[in-house]
């Protein structure tokens, strides 16, 4: 079950037309990290609407339960020029509009001009995130690496994570472009250098119920959103057959809201086949801290 693993693997839930417009749109968009010329993360890209689109479709939020609420979204990538390795750690920051002072929460930041906390656990276990492949993900260009159960402990300190690592056997999350990592970000995670850099984007998404924070929180992107047009629905393909498990790879799928019927375009169907504190270090070195800086 995904309440019990912490994650789930998903087949096909992208179309090619699809993961390529948004291959387009990253391209420049939103805040860049970068290490010299190669860009290995962007922030800031909820306005395209290639990414609104992605994050709205019912068939993405079916895969989220209750989580509906888009809270961030940030463009991974592992290149030649930044090829990292990010130690075990959990994605514990939140982005929010203003600062409140509030047991329990803390530290607060500021990441590519939006502040950031790290809210109790209580918060984070209702929340979900998905990262999809933009391109295939295999063991050799440093996919995500997790370990099964470990979301289920709440916030761990790091002689807890060592403790964990000892005791649990590792998954590597590998699987074909389009298709998508569900996980809590409480889940322990971790990924290696990519042995043959070229490519390895993902479009992160992270959801939350609608009115989890405290009165007088807000999500940053909640304001954002609001101020932006509908963004045009994208054609994506769900798909849990085929492959060990029905598709799904780490437990079973947990109750999620039914999602209507899609029928391929031509284009893809022509397509198919294709395959606790923070410490933040330049891209090729080593990385850990609790914010998903560059997973």
């Amino acid at each position: 079950m995904f309440d019990e693993a912490g994650y789930l693997l998903v087949t096909d839930v992208l179309g090619l037309s699809t993961v390529e417009r948004l291959r387009v749109a990253l391209e420049s968009a939103g805040e860049s990290s970068q290490r010299g010329e190669s860009v290995y993360a962007r922030r800031n890209i909820l306005v395209l609407p290639e990414v609104q689109a992605v994050a709205a479709d019912p068939r993405v939020l079916a895969l989220t339960g209750a989580a509906t609420t888009l809270t961030r979204a940030i463009f991974f990538d592992k290149v030649p020029g930044a090829n990292w390795h990010v130690g075990w750690h959990q994605d514990r920051a939140i982005a929010v509009t203003e600062r409140i002072e509030l047991p329990g929460w803390g530290p607060w930041s500021t990441k590519a001009g939006v502040l950031h906390v790290l809210p109790p656990a209580e918060i984070l276990e209702k929340m979900v995130t998905v990262r999809l492949h933009l391109d295939p993900c295999d063991e050799t260009n440093g996919p995500l690496r997790v370990l099964p159960g470990s979301h289920r402990q709440g916030i761990l300190s790091s002689e807890q994570i060592a403790a964990l690592r000892e005791q649990t056997a590792e998954v590597i999350c590998t699987g074909p472009v389009g298709s998508a990592v569900v996980m809590s970000p409480l889940l322990l995670h971790a990924s290696s250098p990519a042995q043959s850099p070229s490519h390895r984007r993902i479009l992160h998404l992270e959801f939350a119920p609608e009115k989890l924070l405290p009165e007088g929180l807000c999500f940053a992107s909640a304001c954002l959103l609001a101020s932006l047009p509908p963004a045009p629905s994208l054609p994506l393909r769900p798909n849990f057959v085929g492959g060990k498990g029905g598709g799904v790879r780490g437990g079973t799928p947990p109750p999620r809201p039914s999602a209507p019927p899609l029928l391929p375009t031509k284009e893809e169907t022509e397509g198919e086949g294709v395959g606790q504190s923070e410490e933040r270090a330049e891209a090729g070195g080593s990385v850990r801290e609790s914010t998903n800086e560059l997973v």
